[in-house]
């Protein structure tokens, strides 16, 4: 038969076991690192390599911005510090306000006002300053203009159609910051119809006398400015992405992806709320691992740009954390793929292994149930030079010792059933010759007391008659004395006998046999155990007659059958409220002929429970007692219960 749990499986599941567990450990170590130790491991040299690229980014792009808007209020200063810009815009203000004064403004006036000297002037200053530090370059500029700080209209502009109006881009927010003493402003807005705002640089401008007469606007396309971090983020990786937000984390150009919700973000009203936006916006620096607008666990690099007191930007480069450790994925499931095809050799080969280390096991296996079967002649014979060689020869010589042994164990339990045949004719032939002597003895005895009684003494007659009960005493000895060999002697013959039937109908019958005695019996029912009826009948008889015979000084005998039921055996008790016995003696209590009490007292031989013990023990049970004198006794025996699994 082959076994469930070879020690080819065994072998193969450890083999498997500790090459899984040692891939595992080293697959855990070049993905996580080794602790306390330079060792980063796959996804640490990846992160490592992610942060230090975002960090060069980041700072790139944070010194490129700087350099930018430098240029941008360098351009300012080069318009407000120039003489032509400060002399003429004077006078032309002046002319502007004398207009108003004299009746209002239309068309007609602001044409005669582009006619002047002095704003030709400055509108061929602006818009070589345009052409010079804007055209060509990566951020031309939109628009230059010069507002007039007391009536707030665009006086001069590179773009003519802008002259004599009030610009769109908060109307009141350059003249209010300016009056309120703001040196360089900054302020982006987004017109109808843009996906981008505009950002406007302004300056005070200021005559001859330190007065502020207007404010000087450069204006760009924030698209223009920010250009060359969407060149940037082509270098993050498809989920790569440069977010700017202001001081209030509003986004300032759109978003690669949309929000959680799908809908997308629109510029300079959707407010960003997570966390590496809001510590940018917030004028913080550095790199975090967090999760992004979208809820995705992203690493971010965030930059804040102070631009001017009143307007800063706050940037964030960020790459998703699927795509940081997509070459650790894919490391890993080429390493599982090549350990599966390893494993697959490796268990092939180990299975070739097995089999040549288990065979001459399974042949030992073999010849050991054999031998066991009975079949004492089997013989591994291995030949080989190896432990199993010497286990073999072990084992055959053991083999050899079973059946040397087996031969004298027959020939030693053929003498042994030679004695018992001639211990049992023996007693037989003991009990049949000394029967003779004795009915003979008895026999006389009677017969001189019939015939010669009356001319005996007294005392000759009681001496004979004693001389008849030992006698009879005798014969009633050797009776039960061949009763207890025929008990150790005799067959079993196996059953299922059900005690409390057997209990029931003894009590019964010695009630019938002394209807006057008041007892009171208790037989509990499921006593059924497995064993010989004939003689756990004995057993029976001989507990429950004791109980009867020790109790019957008891104004009122009570004896009870108790039955316990526990894995598969049987625990039975008899127990009555006799006289009880000293358990000091209770050793001598099974012995043969050996009483603890006299005739006078209770009649018996002393056979009983020897007899009761002798069985019990041919049915592998185990016999107890508990007594205390003057409480009666209690004799519990164990058994099988003959169901299935039981012993």
């Amino acid at each position: 038969m082959k076994a469930r749990n070879s020690v080819r499986t065994k072998f193969l599941i450890a083999f498997t076991l500790l090459f899984t567990l040692g891939f595992l450990a080293t697959e855990l170590v070049n993905i996580a690192g080794l602790p306390f130790s330079s060792f980063n491991g796959w996804a640490g040299n990846a992160r490592q390599e992610a942060a230090s690229h975002l960090t060069l980014v980041a700072d790139l792009n944070q010194n490129e911005l700087k350099h930018w808007f430098v240029e941008r209020f360098s351009d300012v200063q080069i318009i407000i510090n120039n003489e032509i810009t400060t002399a003429d815009f004077s006078t032309l203000a002046a002319f502007s306000h004398h207009m108003e004064l004299d009746g209002g403004v239309d068309e007609g006036s602001w044409s005669q006002l582009r006619h002047r000297g002095d704003f030709n002037r400055i509108s061929t200053f602006l818009s070589l300053v345009k052409m010079t530090h804007g055209e060509g370059q990566v951020n031309p500029y939109e628009t230059i203009r010069i507002i007039d700080i007391e009536t707030g209209r665009v006086l001069v502009s590179t773009d003519d159609v802008e002259i004599g109006s009030v610009p769109d881009i908060d109307k009141n927010f350059w003249i209010e910051n300016t009056r309120a003493g703001q040196t360089s402003i900054v302020n982006v807005a987004l017109n109808l119809g843009d996906s981008f705002p505009h950002l406007a640089i302004a300056h005070r401008l200021m005559d001859m006398n330190k007065t502020v007469i207007g404010v000087v606007i450069l204006e760009v396309t924030v698209e223009d400015v920010f250009k060359p971090l969407f060149e940037t983020r082509s270098g993050l990786g498809d989920t790569g992405e440069v977010v700017l937000v202001d001081e209030n984390s509003r986004i300032l150009m759109p978003l690669r992806h949309s929000l959680k919700d799908g809908s997308t973000a629109r510029v300079l009203e959707h407010k960003i709320e997570a966390k590496p936006a809001t510590l940018a916006a917030a004028g913080y620096e550095g790199l975090i691992e967090s999760n992004d607008y979208r809820g995705h666990e992203v690493m971010a690099a965030y930059r804040h740009i102070r631009v001017s007191p009143n307007w800063g930007v706050g940037m964030v480069i960020k790459i998703d954390k699927e795509q940081l450790y997509a070459p650790v994925s894919q490391s890993v499931r080429a390493s599982l793929w090549v350990v599966t095809i390893g494993l697959g050799i490796m268990v092939t080969l180990i299975l070739i292994l097995i089999r040549q280390l288990t065979r001459p096991m399974r042949q030992m296996a073999q010849v050991a149930t054999q031998l066991a079967g009975g079949d004492r002649s089997v013989r591994s014979n291995l030949n080989t030079k190896d432990e199993m060689g010497l286990l073999s020869t072990a084992f055959d010589g053991m083999a050899d010792n079973i059946e040397l042994t087996w031969q004298k164990l027959e020939h030693r339990s053929a003498e042994l059933k030679l004695v018992n045949q001639e211990l049992e004719s023996f007693a037989y032939s003991i009990a049949h010759d000394l029967r003779a002597p004795l009915r003979a003895i008895d026999g006389f005895s009677q017969a001189l007391l019939d015939d010669y009684g009356e001319a005996l003494e007294s005392e000759a007659r009681e001496y004979i008659g004693y001389l008849r009960e030992g006698s009879q005493e005798m014969g009633h000895l050797i009776d039960d004395l061949l009763k207890l060999a025929r008990v150790t002697q005799g067959e079993i013959c196996m059953g299922k006998v059900n005690l409390s039937e057997c209990a029931a109908e003894i009590l019964q019958k010695m009630k019938d046999s002394d209807p006057e005695r008041v007892v009171t019996t208790y037989v509990a029912p499921g006593g059924v155990v497995k064993g010989d009826t004939r003689l756990l009948t004995v057993v029976m008889e001989n507990l429950l007659g004791n109980a009867w015979k020790f109790s019957s000084y008891e104004q009122h005998t009570y004896i009870e059958f108790n039955v316990v039921h526990k894995s598969g055996r049987v625990l039975c008790q008899v127990k009555d409220n006799g006289v009880g016995f000293d358990m000091a003696y209770e050793n001598k209590l099974f012995e043969p002929f050996h009483r603890l009490h006299s005739n006078e007292e209770f009649e018996g031989s002393g056979i009983g429970l020897a007899t009761v013990q002798r069985i019990i023990h041919r049915h592998n049970g185990h016999l107890q007692v508990k007594s205390k004198v003057g409480e009666g006794a209690s004799f519990c025996f164990e058994l099988d219960s003959g169901e299935a699994g039981s012993g």
